[in-house]
């Protein structure tokens, strides 16, 4: 068995692999790339290294067009309901542990006269009888949450035994603490009977006073609060959902582009790229060498003759002219292997004529 030498070999995965290139959703700037030249020449010493290199990642590189697009606009999508379901399901929380939510009037539908599921609406503090803090001997010693690790730790219902306190937050929590901490201070301040002790006194009772009243709406404070929090991460999410479909939208508008492309430029070459590697195989020994070297060489002037890559992204090219062009290469596909790399010179001077006639025309609009 003759050995093929690398650098011929090399030279022919390098065409094959510039034609793979452009399999990609944007040829262009980010083509799809299974292996370098560099690579090949640094990491293998034979041709069967290259063969099993470049066969072990094309078999691990999986060429997905649409799918990855599709699949990333539906994790952006799952994430914007997730943020809503957080807008809806906290307050619900919030109603279940301070046990208003019986007080609250939800939506119906109007077609079946049920309460809709994750529908709330507005309460009254003259109808609720529980209090966040209230005396309930015997509720036991512990700490009840009501929710996932995910929607946070707030809020938790504290039950000292002889009381039960629903906590909404961190703020809720000074408040509270500033109320047990504030009442001790009042006490022995009006037994003093000095000037600065009554000052100090009153300034501890208007403090407490103005911290009973906030705690007394704080249920509505937090909810406000926790709804500009959650506006906030839903504006934001919106308009990444919204540059993602303007994306999504100029992906799709020059899709027809991409079709024409893979369709008569990319997929006429890998066929006859096959074609040929199919020949290379039949080949005999003696041959190997030398039919290897002829291709790379007809390979090199048949690519030379093509029209550059940005014609294709653009209107430059009309379909009837892109058909043409893949008609050219498609000719040399339906001869034997020999026949077509005899024909290879005449094929590429027509296409070259072609490529400068078209390039010194005016730009052509594409055909829908």
């Amino acid at each position: 068995t003759i050995e093929i030498s690398p650098e011929s070999f090399i030279s022919f995965i390098v065409q094959y692999l510039a034609i793979f290139e452009e399999c990609a959703v944007d040829p262009i700037h980010e083509p799809y790339i299974l292996a370098t030249e560099e690579e090949l020449r640094s990491k293998c010493a034979s041709a069967a290294e290259i063969a099993e290199l470049v066969g072990n990642r094309a078999k691990a590189k999986e060429v997905r067009f649409l799918g990855n697009h599709v699949e990333e606009a539906k994790k952006k999508a799952s994430g914007l309901r997730q943020k809503w379901k957080k807008v809806t399901h906290v307050p619900r929380k919030v109603l279940r542990l301070t046990g208003l939510g019986r007080w609250v009037k939800r939506r119906k539908n109007p077609k079946t006269g049920d309460e809709e599921e994750g529908s709330f609406g507005t309460f009254s503090h003259g109808a609720v009888a529980e209090p966040q803090f209230r005396i309930d001997i015997g509720c036991g010693i512990g700490i009840e949450t009501a929710g996932d690790e995910d929607e946070g730790s707030f809020p938790v219902q504290i039950h000292g035994f002889l009381f039960s306190c629903t906590v909404l937050s961190p703020e809720h929590v000074q408040l509270l603490v500033s109320i047990v901490t504030g009442i001790p201070l009042l006490i022995p301040s009006c037994v003093a009977v000095r000037e600065y002790s009554r000052a100090l006194t009153c300034s501890i009772a208007v403090a407490l006073l103005c911290t009973s009243f906030v705690l007394y709406d704080f249920l509505e404070i937090d909810a406000v609060q926790r709804m500009e929090i959650q506006i906030q991460e839903m504006q934001a999410a919106v308009a990444m959902v919204q540059q993602r479909r303007e994306r999504m939208l100029e992906f799709f508008g020059k899709l027809h582009q991409l079709a024409d492309l893979w369709l008569y430029r990319t997929l006429p070459r890998l066929e006859f790229m096959k074609m040929l590697s199919e020949s290379l195989q039949d080949a005999e020994d003696a041959d190997m060498a030398k039919h290897l070297q002829e291709i790379v060489a007809k390979v090199g002037i048949l690519e030379d003759s093509l029209m550059p890559l940005s014609a294709w992204e653009s209107d430059q090219l009309s379909r009837e002219t892109k058909k043409g062009l893949a008609d050219s290469i498609t000719r040399l596909t339906r001869s034997s292997a020999d026949d077509a790399l005899k024909q290879v010179p005449t094929v590429s001077k027509e296409m070259s004529e072609m490529k400068i006639r078209l390039l010194a025309a005016p730009p052509q609009r594409a055909e829908a």
